[in-house]
């Protein structure tokens, strides 16, 4: 029994509640208005008196990158080599501008927040490759696992 029609999708896959809340929260617009909430939050003086706050808003944002661009329909591999490729390009660029352009950490924060873009781009891609290949294999009829794309209804080969 549903609790509304929009968790009878859900339960019709036979499937757990977190697919339902991937399957709908995980949208382009989501990841831009919770993208620029992060960094209206910037303008707090957070970055002084958190401080994890500079881990955190880079971890996001490497996840964020990575799944704009997965749902965008592009590889994993290659998206998350593409983050990692800009988060440099642009940690080396902060790190070579005086700091009254950027907030500058030196160094070891410039490196702390290539790893921080990479571990969220990395956990990303990994959840979404978790999820889709968990929502593209439905029981058959005569109870094995079969591995179907997602929307098709085209017989397999099994």
């Amino acid at each position: 029994m549903s609790l509304s029609t929009l968790t009878e999708r859900a339960n019709s896959h036979g499937g757990p509640g977190w697919r339902f809340a991937v399957e709908n929260a995980a949208n382009r617009r989501m990841l831009a208005v919770s993208t620029a909430f992060v960094a209206v939050l910037g303008f707090l003086p957070l970055y002084e008196s958190v401080w994890w706050w500079d881990l955190l808003t880079h971890t996001l944002a490497g996840g964020a990158i990575t799944a704009w661009l997965l749902l965008s329909g592009r590889r994993a591999s290659a998206v998350v080599l593409l983050v990692a490729l800009c988060s440099g390009a642009w940690e080396l660029l902060e790190y070579a501008t005086p700091t009254y352009v950027f907030i500058a950490g030196g160094a070891a924060d410039t490196a702390l927040d290539v790893v921080c873009n990479f571990a969220g781009s990395a956990a990303v891609a990994a959840a979404f490759v978790l999820v889709r290949s968990s929502l593209r294999r439905r029981p058959s009829t005569d109870g094995r696992a079969e591995t179907r794309p997602v929307g098709s209804n085209a017989p397999t080969d099994d």
